[in-house]
């Protein structure tokens, strides 16, 4: 029998290729992670980190846990391509990086690169590299969600709400012969609209 530490598990990273992994972001909402590694000692110190399950970075990939300690939805889509492979080589042609170990995550709708770390500075404190991620995450989080509350909101409703929380009156004044203008309503009396359609 041999031993195996509880708090190393596998990596926390998306089994698949590329195309299915930027499919699953985007079915999900959530961010793309992409890890290039190499076999140099800074990619082999990253990889012990990605997995170990006590680590920052471990956590945020998964979602293991939220700051009050309750369990999240997986919060990442993680890709881990090594390098010279194929699917890092294509990567990296749209891509380009300077050095591995290099994270990148990107947005799976867009295509637009959200935040990078190349290099061995850049990558050996998971501490920081879970925290960043995490500004990053939650920052395209907070502007998916605008996005879809925009889009619920169509244009004249946007401008009439406007309007409104402005003390502005909603319509136009109705003139003689025209039925269908709506006739203003004064902000003091929004009870009285309602009263005398």
């Amino acid at each position: 029998h041999t031993f195996r530490n509880p708090h190393t598990m596998a990596a926390p990273f998306h089994d698949g290729d590329v195309t299915s992994a930027i499919t699953i972001a985007r079915t999900r909402g959530t961010p793309l992670l992409v890890a290039l590694m190499g076999t140099d000692p800074a990619s082999q110190n990253l990889t012990a980190a990605w997995s170990n399950s006590s680590s920052p970075l471990h956590g945020e990939l998964t979602g293991a846990s939220d700051a009050l300690g309750g369990v999240r939805a997986r919060t990442w889509v993680a890709l881990r391509l090594e390098e010279g492979s194929t699917a890092a080589l294509q990567f990296t042609a749209l891509f380009p990086v300077a050095a591995v170990p290099a994270v990148i995550a990107i947005n799976p709708a867009t295509g637009t690169r959200l935040f990078e770390a190349v290099g061995q500075d850049a990558t050996a404190d998971p501490a920081r590299l879970g925290e960043a991620l995490r500004a990053c995450r939650e920052a395209l989080q907070a502007q998916t969600q605008a996005a879809r509350v925009a889009a619920l909101v169509p244009p004249s409703t946007a401008a009439a709400t406007s309007a409104v929380n402005h003390g502005g009156a909603v319509g136009t004044e109705a003139t003689a012969g025209d039925h269908h203008s709506p006739v203003p309503v004064p902000a003091s009396a929004p009870d009285a609209a309602a009263a005398n359609p």
